[in-house]
């Protein structure tokens, strides 16, 4: 009973619920409220400043604020990214260099993060915790309307560039940031198609600088800079979920009173798009090999609903393997990609041909434009594919709809819709039209091949020489030597920030999750206000010999796309291989989540309907996805670099750091060599996984599930679970070489300052955390010895 208490009093950690309240609240004034399903969007504005706040209200326990504020881009030196990334390094309440890092430190979250585009940059965050998102809020508004750079500069050298005299380098977070992505071709191309097409407005600028134009910037511009975008009229603030909305309108209020004149925002139309149709660019940071590249522009007119319609019907005929355009490509060795930048007034669709030898670029341009011209009369109705693209597209935006981070998906389209006057309820309405759709509408292809403007691109290897950036800053060599010294000063003030404490968090018992115990495994229930419905499976994998858990690894995405892959199937089949620290190791398993709406009912049966379908499968489908499988582990470890080395100084982190960095490199490795070998021996090793995995023993199924009604969710399992064999709840005990610890990363992906903040060791949601509770409480039911889980 002392156990249960104890487990118990744990969860109600988990599930901080808040009812909202009401009042009138001086400066504000609600003009506006409009019910889109169980949201409800009310509009306030602050009367003497201008400052429009959006409240989606409804009953999500993850809570998520972000203002976002339009700042058009009107150089190359990447002066809005700098304030984005100096808005953080301290400010009048809060004085702490690394502010951003405290306070994610500090206060648990789902996202925290800052953004900066073309014509925007917004500053959002989210989290589950009430108090922690008041604290975040406290954080977040000090930051942005009292910085401390408007005082004193080291922030602004820091962040954008630096000279280091004694060292003889240059620094700089965003200045280093760009000189990698100076490298990469596809931001390259991305880049050339914004500067002909938006010629003379502020989206031919880079927003994010480049590292020839960074050096160049002044304080005093950048401090102009801030002072011409940053007042509230030019702001908007969107917040989300179950909050005291009085409360939130209060802590605004204090930076708005008697500090702004109002005042309009800043209008970010573009005047007409360039009249030129083709450019050739130099800029390739490759020697022998260019690209070719064709944009549509869908001007002003085109609805939210037509470009999602859009988006599939170009998934099934011009994206997909099986379709003409794509398939005539293939057929001469070529691969094509689309790209859509929406992040703009107008919607650009871009088909990208890469790596072509410059001997040949005059004929793969003809072969595109004789492609693209042919397309309109070479459409054949692929009804089962189409009906593929529906499904997933329905599982996405389920699935999007029941993720922690909903409130920020939706707090973007709103800040969307107000910088480029779009449909301000757009989220809703493409959700609802997928929610509806039953074909792909053929018609909206003229959008593209009728309607968009065209624009003809040709990149050629050139030359990108980074000059010097100490002969072009603004700031003389002399001088640098007393920045960097009071700039070290500046970076060693420290704030600590107020905690937290876990009993701020705690909540009521009416929410705790009723724990049963079966047969041989653990079963844990929650009951929710939804309309999906989510079963976990938590299966530990000690008994797994170390020699086979790449095929573990292996199995875990095999399985999930043999979910894809079966048509019709009602749900989304998520799994993965992790790891849970315990006091005396760690814990592995593999997590098997099945989610559907609330009226499919039978869990069981799409696990096994997948299950089966994975083992029927041809060894060519096996062979096709473990090149897939490798080719997105190379691809994710190459756009980000951050994220690459987080993996892999897993491996010199501890026993369960060793374990979770073998699904990295190693598994890369691995693959590699899977796909040189001439023979399939290694599809029956994943065979045999899929016989030993599934098992009682620690086994824990965990429901989320509606209200009211019997949980036929977790009845459904039963009959498969009562098939599992029994076997004893084992603690790892691999061992695994550990690498010195040493890495450096080549790549030519952005790395961006914020997003390193978001580079923790694991994402482990509330579920997570409840079922590793729960193996904390089983074991010490078990052994007479818990474990504990890190605070």
């Amino acid at each position: 009973m002392k156990n249960k208490t104890i487990f118990c009093s744990i969860i109600v950690i988990l599930m901080l619920f808040q009812l909202p309240t009401y009042g009138k609240v001086t400066g504000f004034k609600e003009i506006s409220k409009e019910k889109y399903d169980h949201d409800v969007l009310h509009t306030y504005e602050h009367e003497a400043s201008g400052l429009e706040v959006i409240w989606i209200e409804n009953k999500d326990i993850n809570k998520t604020f972000m203002i976002g504020v339009k700042t058009p881009t009107t150089n190359d030196t990447g002066v809005n990214h700098i304030i984005e990334h100096t808005l953080f390094t301290g400010s009048k309440a809060f004085p702490s260099s690394s502010l951003f890092f405290d306070a994610n430190e500090a206060y648990p979250s789902t996202y925290m993060n800052a953004l900066t585009s073309g014509d925007m940059t917004i500053f959002p965050f989210s989290t589950p915790y009430l108090p922690c998102y008041e604290k975040l809020l406290a954080v977040y508004l000090d930051a942005v309307f009292r910085p401390n750079f408007l005082e004193t500069p080291y922030g602004f050298y820091e962040e954008g560039f630096h000279v280091v005299p004694q060292e003889g380098r240059c620094g700089g977070v965003v200045y280093n940031e760009m000189k990698g992505a100076n490298g990469s071709i596809e931001r390259m191309i991305y880049r050339g198609i914004r500067n002909m097409i938006f010629e003379g407005s502020h989206y031919a600028y880079d927003s994010g600088g480049t590292p020839n134009a960074i050096p160049t910037l002044s304080y005093k511009e950048f401090i102009e800079t801030y002072q011409r975008y940053y007042y509230p009229g030019n702001m908007k603030v969107i917040v989300y979920g179950d909050i005291p909305i009085e409360k939130t309108l209060e802590q605004i209020t204090p930076y708005l009173n008697n500090q702004y004149q109002k005042q309009p925002s800043i209008d970010l139309s573009v005047e007409k798009l360039s009249e030129r149709v083709s450019q050739t660019y130099e800029i390739l940071p490759t020697s022998d090999k260019g690209c070719i590249a064709r944009s549509f522009v869908l001007e002003g007119g085109t609805s939210a609903r037509q470009i999602q319609d859009l988006d599939l019907w170009m998934t099934a005929y011009l994206m997909s393997p099986k379709s003409y355009f794509q398939s005539q490509l293939l057929s001469q060795g070529i691969q094509a990609k689309w790209l859509k930048d929406d992040d703009l007034p107008y919607t650009v669709y871009t088909v990208v041909l890469t790596d072509i030898p410059c001997s040949k670029l005059d004929t793969y341009n003809k072969l595109l434009d004789r492609l693209i011209d042919e397309v309109p009369n070479h459409l054949v109705k692929n009804v089962f594919l189409e009906q593929d693209i529906i499904k997933e597209a329905k599982w996405i935006w389920q699935k999007q709809e029941s993720s922690n981070n909903r409130g920020i998906e939706i707090g973007q389209s709103i800040l969307d819709s107000w910088a480029h006057q779009k449909e301000v309820n757009q989220y809703y309405l493409k959700k609802s039209q997928i929610n509806e759709m039953k074909a792909l509408d053929d018609s909206v292809s003229q959008l593209l091949f009728s309607k968009a403007k065209k624009y003809a691109f040709t990149f050629l290897p050139g030359n990108n020489e980074i000059e010097d950036p100490e002969k072009l800053s603004v700031v003389d060599t002399n001088t640098w030597e007393k920045i960097y010294e009071e700039m070290k000063i500046w970076q060693s003030k420290k704030v600590d920030l107020e905690t937290v404490h876990l009993e701020e968090m705690v909540v009521g018992p009416d929410s705790l999750p009723s724990i049963i115990e079966k047969d041989d495994y653990w079963e844990m229930e929650t009951r929710v206000k939804t309309d999906l419905v989510r079963s976990e499976l938590y299966l530990n994998t000690s008994h797994i010999e170390k020699e086979e858990l790449p095929y573990l690894f292996l199995y875990s995405y095999l399985l999930e796309e043999s979910a894809k892959d079966i048509t019709p199937f009602s749900g989304i089949i998520d799994t993965q291989c992790t790891a849970y620290p315990v006091k005396d190791g760690y814990w592995p398993c593999f997590k098997l989540s099945i989610i559907t709406p609330k009226e499919e009912t039978n869990h069981g049966v799409l696990f096994n309907e997948a299950r089966s379908y994975l083992r029927s499968r041809p060894n060519s489908w096996y062979r096709q996805k473990l090149m897939e499988y490798t080719m997105n582990m190379k691809a994710s470890s190459q756009n980000s670099s951050i994220a690459t080395l987080s993996q892999l100084c897993l491996g010199s982190g501890g026993e369960r750091g060793a374990y979770l960095y073998q699904q990295s490199y190693p598994q890369y490795v691995f693959c590699q060599e899977l796909l040189s070998v001439r023979h399939d021996f290694w599809i029956n090793h994943i065979k045999d996984i899929d016989e030993k995995l599934y098992h009682k023993g620690g086994t824990i199924l965990a429901t989320t599930i509606p209200e009211k009604g019997k949980n036929l969710y977790a009845k459904s399992w039963e009959c498969y679970l009562e098939t599992f064999p029994k076997l004893p709840n084992l603690k790892a005990t691999y061992t695994f070489e550990i690498p010195d610890g040493t890495y450096i990363v080549k790549s030519n992906a952005a790395i961006d300052n914020s997003f390193m903040a978001m580079c923790k060791e694991e994402g482990i949601d509330g579920i997570d955390y409840l079922l590793a509770v729960s193996y904390t409480h089983l074991r010490a039911h078990e052994t007479g010895s818990g474990s504990r889980m890190p605070s």
